[in-house]
């Protein structure tokens, strides 16, 4: 066990490297996540200034524009 965590003499370099690589993961994975809450944020503002969702036919709900009643 001892030498595959000495890395055949390299473990100074492999460690690190798996662990920034781990780090660069995670924070991309972060960084989707907090883009997805704040684009899922912008939808629903924009949808309650637009008046509301509707769903299609399929079930997908769509965005539908405010009609003013023609006087």
């Amino acid at each position: 066990m001892e030498q595959f965590f000495n890395m055949g003499g390299y473990a100074a370099f492999v460690w690190p490297a798996y662990g920034l690589s781990a780090i660069a993961l995670a924070g991309l994975a972060a960084f989707i996540w907090r883009r997805g809450r704040r684009l899922r944020q912008r939808l629903r503002q924009l949808d309650q200034v637009r008046g509301g969702a509707q769903q299609n036919a399929a079930g997908v709900a769509t965005l539908t524009e405010k009609t003013e009643p023609a006087d």
